[in-house]
Formats: structure tokens, C-alpha cells, sequence
């Protein structure tokens, strides 16, 4: 399974437009409209966000902040998640040129076989892409289709997105302080396996890494 993740943005998908009254139909369940600006959607929903693959011009990544100036986000991972228990974790900087985006993730898996991954990643080390993830946040999308469906949230009172496509991947993720994206995703799992990641990280303690 690939491990690394769906659109930088875990909302990494900013875009777009749409109220919540408007619903939209399409073969494609990732839309233009879900996704940030210069993004390209995915024929297919993929088990992948975060990937810096994804960026246009990634082969150039500049690291411009030393890795002790970053916030410690895998100190947030929780080691378990119920009955999944962390198999893999990772810090990671990536981005084309002057944009970098810092994240930490992890891999969970019951005995069973059944994974989820839990993402944390800073866009505050990027100002413009900060301002439109947190102008995304605030934007009301919805989208229908016959294989699910993916609307805007609100999550433990934060701004945030939600997919759920039975048969491919779902996803749910939260913008914390304008700043940080968490989201959790897995293939053929409720939505509620997902909730449960979310709030395995403590969002108020992520609050105070400014």
C-alpha cells in the first residue's frame, strides 16, 4: 500500500466553490472544485494524500528551515488508535522550490490487516499556502455522487472536510489555527474508525505550536 498521502493537503485540497446547497454529480468523486488552485484531479480516488509526488516541479525541493526550528509534530502521534496499533511513522519536508510544507505521519494496522494513516502537516512554513488553506477551510463545499459523497464539516469545532466512499477510500480531516491539517484516511472503513484517529491527537495542544 502506498503509503504517503492525498493532496498536500490532506485538504490539501483547497479550492473551490460550491455551497452546501449545491449538490454535483460526476464520475470523478475529486473534483476541480475540491481541490487548490494549479492542482490536477485524480481519475480515480487514491489512498495517497500529502504526496509530494503530486507537486509540479517537486524534483526541485529547496529546504529552507533547519529541522530544529520545526514544530514536533510526531510527538502528537498517539501509539495506538483503539485496535490499531502505529506499524511505520515518518517526518517529512518536501515542496517545488521555495514552498515547503513540513508533516509527520503514521501508519496503523489492526491484527486483522485493516490500516488507517494519521497525517499532521504544518502550512505555516509557507505564507501564501497557509492563507489559502485557511481561506479553503471556510469555504462550504458539497459533492454527491453514486459511489459517496465529500462535504465540508465541522469537526469538535473546527473547520474541515469529510469523503466517504464505501467501496474506495475515505478521509476526514480538520484545519487547526489556520495553520495545521489533520486528516486520517483508509481504504473500505467507516467514517467513525476515522473520527476516532482525529481526536486521538490532542488539536487543543497542537493549537500552541505557533
Amino acid at each position: 500500500m502506498k503509503r504517503v498521502a492525498l493532496l498536500i493537503a490532506a485538504f490539501l485540497l483547497v479550492s473551490a466553490c460550491g455551497t452546501k446547497s449545491e449538490k454535483k454529480t460526476s464520475d470523478n468523486p475529486y473534483t476541480s472544485s475540491a481541490m487548490p488552485p494549479g492542482w490536477k484531479a485524480a481519475s480515480e480516488p487514491k489512498f495517497i494524500f500529502n504526496d509530494s509526488a503530486t507537486y509540479e516541479g517537486a524534483r526541485k525541493r529547496q529546504y529552507l528551515v533547519s529541522e530544529k526550528d520545526l514544530p514536533p509534530l510526531s510527538t502528537l502521534l498517539p501509539a495506538r488508535i483503539g485496535r490499531y496499533k502505529k506499524i511505520y511513522e515518518k517526518n517529512e519536508r518536501s515542496g517545488p522550490e521555495v514552498m515547503l510544507v513540513y508533516a509527520a505521519w503514521a501508519e496503523y494496522m489492526t491484527p486483522e490487516g485493516e490500516a488507517i494513516i494519521l497525517y499532521i502537516t504544518d502550512t505555516g512554513q509557507t505564507p501564501e499556502y497557509q492563507k489559502n488553506v485557511a481561506k479553503w477551510a471556510r469555504t462550504n463545499v458539497e459533492i454527491k455522487n453514486e459511489r459517496g459523497y465529500e462535504k465540508s464539516i465541522t469537526f469538535d469545532g473546527y473547520p474541515g472536510f469529510e469523503k466517504y466512499y464505501p467501496s474506495l477510500s475515505s478521509e476526514i480531516g480538520v484545519v487547526v489555527a489556520d495553520r495545521y491539517i489533520v486528516n486520517a484516511a483508509c481504504h473500505h472503513c467507516e467514517l467513525d474508525v476515522l473520527r476516532e484517529a482525529i481526536r486521538a491527537i490532542p488539536l487543543k495542544r497542537l493549537e500552541t505550536f505557533q
